[in-house]
């Protein structure tokens, strides 16, 4: 399993953070106005981390690699 965990520093005020396991978007988190940063509006994915967390396990128990790539982006800057 490849898990990468990629940081956006989107401007002086506002981050995000993805999650892609195996090339999938998984997770996704992003700060912007005050009134949408609640659960149900930009963090609306953090439902998803007991099925996520149960992913990883069941990769552990298969005996499947893991593999946890951390990196930092600036704005929307795409992979080469």
């Amino acid at each position: 399993m490849k898990v990468v965990f990629t940081h956006r520093v989107l401007d002086d005020y506002r981050e995000a953070v993805e999650i892609e396991i195996d090339g999938e978007l998984v997770f996704e988190a992003y700060d912007g106005e005050p009134e949408d940063n609640c659960i149900m509006r930009n963090f609306n994915d953090t439902h998803k981390i007991p099925e996520l967390m149960e992913k990883a396990f069941n990769a552990a128990l298969d005996r499947e690699g893991l593999e946890i790539i951390r990196q930092t982006k600036k704005g929307w800057e795409e992979d080469e």
